[in-house]
């Protein structure tokens, strides 16, 4: 009897651990090589599209036809959050904020967006570490962009394909 249910379970179980049902991530298995991306356009402060082209890592096919061009324009702004009695900054927020388009063969506008992320940072006395701490925190705020970006560009164009 117990192995008359081991037996009906087993075939129960094996179909589910054999067959799955096609789940896959969207943002960890990205294949971002078939979007047909006929130019891409940095617009901005040069060291923060710098970082984005580099960590974006979008290929660009200018033989294309009808490929889309995308245009991503970086902005930063750096407002004192906390100061102390004296008046002295002791807290700063880095604000990045990217606007992205994407304009199909015809030059119509398919999709623009804005993705932003704020990172909080301490002022010390000491303004070597300070840029080093603000280039780290630009990094990082850039890094979790890209994610974003790259799931807004990649989910758009293969709902047009």
């Amino acid at each position: 009897m117990k192995n008359k249910i081991k037996l009906i379970l087993l075939f129960i179980i094996l179909p589910f651990l054999f067959f799955s049902c096609g789940f896959k991530p969207m943002l960890k298995e990205q294949n971002l090589q078939n979007l047909n991306i006929k130019k891409i356009t940095y617009k901005g402060l040069n060291n923060l599209t710098i970082l984005l082209k580099n960590s974006i890592n979008l290929k660009e096919n200018k033989n294309l036809e009808r490929g889309y061009n995308i245009i991503l324009k970086v902005t930063e702004d750096i407002n004192s959050i906390t100061k102390n009695t004296s008046g002295i900054t002791t807290e700063e927020s880095i604000k990045i904020n990217i606007e992205l388009m994407i304009k199909d063969h015809k030059e119509n506008i398919i999709l623009e967006d804005n993705f932003y992320e704020k990172r909080n940072v301490t002022v010390t006395n000491n303004p070597s570490s300070d840029n080093e701490i603000k280039n780290i925190e630009r990094r990082n705020i850039i890094s979790a962009l890209t994610r974003k970006l790259l799931f807004s560009i990649q989910s758009e164009i293969q709902l047009k394909k």
